[in-house]
């Protein structure tokens, strides 16, 4: 049972047991409780880890177009916080707040009281999530490494079973009616056997028109990343009004002579700087003039291109109003080229250290923003809501413009190339960062044709 529980908008703990005793246990940690982790450092040894929940499974059917009522479905990642959470409590010692913070004693001597703790605080926005970890001060380092690196294995071991669509029989089905059937089987054999005492039959063998339980694999929970994607992710909050121009992801625009100053929301300029600091590509494709092409056509190109996208390794990461957001973190290694020469003479150590840098390997983070689809001549507000997993948006209208598929390319930039890549992505092997999205480019050309 949690110490505290928050209610319902409020960021206040109240302590869950009326026991009078638990008052003098409650009074120590609520203040751990309303510390935010930002403040941690000054006290504390933290530590990050970062990571990407896996998307339930069959994917939404409106994730790209709105149903009948205009509302796009969102990602939900329902089971992989399931089973990040189960996880957390298992590990701790107690929970302090449900889904939120938990505490770890720490033992020098296991028939002794304990000589330490830490302290694990989710900050989750799914499918982003980050754990922060944080030690008293004087922990040595070896533990502390040690003790979130054996978390980190932990978190990467996390599965859920993948679920079957629609389309086929549920394994839980299956498995029911095999083992129903073997039961009754064995029991007419057994009093057979006892009535009889006849030599135990052999199990008949099931028929062709008896499908054995189809086993499915089980899909990892989360995807570890070593860069801080919450601070660098694009998140597009309404559909830009015109993808002629540059709009950055909070709707500002860079200013034109002579133009006046568009006002921001809290947080735009960030926005705008990060816009200016990742290299990004943005392509518009339309279709042909005159050619009867509908919404859900448009709609089959773009879910055919996030399937190829998860095939890849990409993760998603942000969905609203229609707009996906999906991530991958590639490993860059050093590129050989002249400048080692200027280490050769004399200078030996350098070379070594030069090599050494050269040959570490470096994470880059790309990330892949697929818009859903758009009609030139429409003129719409939007309005998002994701409480109940939907966002809401108003109809397009038709009208006689073109219906335009826009997807997006953000790379952070990172000195070296490529490597390491599996076989679905080999296409990005080798090659620096600039050219990563316009290899892209060219590789889905024919699904877009």
């Amino acid at each position: 049972m949690p110490v505290f529980y928050l209610p319902a908008n409020s960021s206040i703990p109240v302590l869950s047991a009326s026991d009078s005793t638990c008052l003098q246990f409650a009074q120590f940690w609520k203040p751990i409780c309303l510390l935010e982790p930002s403040v941690w450092k000054k006290w504390l040894h933290t530590h990050r880890i970062g990571l990407v929940l896996q998307h339930d499974r069959p994917l939404p059917r409106h994730l790209h177009v709105p149903n009948s009522s205009g509302r796009f479905q969102v990602i939900q990642c329902r089971q992989a916080a399931a089973a990040l959470y189960s996880l957390l409590k298992d590990w701790s010692t107690f929970v302090l707040i449900e889904n939120h913070s938990y505490v770890k004693l720490i033992y020098g001597d296991a028939e002794k009281p304990p000589t330490s703790f830490y302290i694990i605080r989710v900050t989750s926005k799914p499918p982003c999530v980050v754990i922060n970890v944080a030690f008293l001060s004087g922990t040595p380092g070896y533990l502390r490494y040690k003790t979130v690196q054996q978390l980190k294995d932990h978190i990467a071991q996390l599965t859920f079973p993948q679920r079957p669509s629609a389309k086929e029989p549920s394994v839980r089905k299956v498995t029911c009616v095999k083992f129903r059937s073997t039961a009754y089987k064995s029991h007419q054999q057994q009093r057979q056997e006892q009535l009889q005492q006849q030599p135990k039959q052999q199990p008949q063998q099931l028929s062709p028109t008896q499908q054995p339980p189809r086993k499915w694999s089980d899909v990892n929970c989360c995807v570890l990343l070593q860069k801080p994607i919450e601070k660098i992710l694009i998140r597009y909050e309404r559909m830009p009004s015109d993808f002629g121009t540059v709009v950055f992801p909070d709707g500002t625009t860079p200013l034109a002579p002579g133009s006046q100053t568009k006002s921001r929301t809290a947080g735009g300029g960030l926005l705008t700087t990060l816009s200016r600091y990742l290299h990004h590509r943005r392509w518009v494709w339309a279709a042909q003039s005159g050619a009867d092409v509908e919404e859900e056509a448009i709609a089959r190109v773009l879910a055919t291109i996030t399937k190829m996208r998860l095939q890849e390794g990409f993760s998603f990461a942000h969905s609203t109003a229609g707009i996906i957001n999906m991530v991958l973190e590639v490993q860059m290694k050093g590129e050989t080229d002249c400048d080692a020469k200027r280490f050769e003479d004399g200078m030996d150590e350098c070379h070594l250290e030069y090599e050494k840098w050269k040959n570490s390997l470096r994470p880059c983070v790309i990330q892949y923003v697929m818009f859903p689809p758009h009609t030139t001549s429409s003129n719409s507000k939007e309005s998002g809501s994701e409480g109940d997993g939907t966002d809401e948006v108003e109809a397009l209208e038709e009208g006689d413009g073109e219906l335009q598929i826009i997807t997006e390319c953000w790379i952070e930039p990172q000195h070296g190339l490529v490597v390491n890549c599996p076989p679905e992505r080999d296409y990005m092997e080798l090659l620096p960062y600039y050219k990563l999205a316009d290899v892209e480019h060219k590789k889905r050309k024919d699904c877009y044709a």
